[in-house]
């Protein structure tokens, strides 16, 4: 995906969730949050796709089977 980029310092003793919604309550804050956490959005959503599209066909053959040997008995 590309991803270059570094977490950076994150002053976690300060952050909590009302003042993160204060925050992201601006437009132009939210704007530039979701610039920046882009390529990682991106990732996750490329990630997730593959992940579920496996699973999915995994999930159906498992529920096929299940389904019919239930119609056997």
């Amino acid at each position: 995906m590309g991803i270059e980029q570094v977490l950076p310092e994150v002053d976690w003793k300060n952050i909590g969730l009302l003042s993160m919604i204060k925050k992201l309550a601006d437009w132009d804050n939210f704007l530039y949050a979701v610039t920046q956490m882009m390529p990682f959005i991106k990732a996750f959503i490329v990630g997730s796709f593959v992940i579920c599209t496996v699973l999915a066909v995994i999930s159906y053959f498992i529920i096929y089977s299940l389904a019919a040997r239930y119609k056997k008995i």
